[in-house]
């Protein structure tokens, strides 16, 4: 069936984007003038949110189906590092980088993080159920690792190329992409 590949290409595609965002994320708003308590500051505000929303997601989970809520959360990830991008490049102030930050990087790595984490592991855990544990599970290790490595590596050229803003709005439509993916998975018959 085509639900395996296309769970593989979209866990790939997630892994890539955000090996692309998170890596420059900290670097970026460091680079905007921010001090490193605030840069803190932002990312702990978006961990706390992550917490908050892993003890969510089952409820999610339950309501909207594993795959509609990892397109809906998707869109959420994807629509919030886009934003941030832009308004890195639009307006690219200490003010507009604390505002995105203390807003749509929670949604990105709090809230839509961990829903979809919880979600896409559920669907890769009901395909470990089929007897092939081992590889399943090697393989998708493997395609993950190699996505989070290649987008982390890339996104330093990409920085250095086409600047901080750019870059989290390439790694937005990357996860805008990844939308498609899961809606199709969501129609396919399981």
């Amino acid at each position: 069936s085509a639900y395996v590949p296309l769970l593989y290409t979209g866990m790939f595609l997630f892994y890539i984007a955000s090996g692309i965002f998170n890596t420059e994320y900290p670097a970026g708003l460091n680079r905007g003038g921010l001090s490193n308590s605030l840069v803190l500051m932002i990312l702990s505000i978006g961990m706390l949110f992550q917490i908050i929303s892993y003890y969510l997601s089952p409820k999610f989970i339950n309501k909207l189906g594993k795959a509609r809520t990892s397109w809906i959360t998707l869109l959420i990830r994807g629509s919030s590092y886009f934003i941030i991008g832009l308004l890195t490049v639009m307006i690219a102030n200490k003010i507009s980088l604390i505002v995105s930050g203390v807003i749509f990087y929670p949604l990105a790595a709090g809230l839509a993080f961990s829903a979809f984490y919880t979600a896409s592991s559920i669907m890769i855990f009901e395909i470990v159920r089929s007897g092939r544990e081992g590889s399943t599970l090697g393989v998708y290790s493997t395609l993950t690792g190699i996505a989070m490595t290649f987008g982390s590596f890339v996104s330093g050229y990409m920085v250095r190329y086409i600047g901080f803003g750019i870059t989290y709005m390439i790694a937005g439509l990357i996860l805008l992409v990844d939308v498609f993916i899961f809606k199709t998975i969501e129609r396919l018959p399981r």
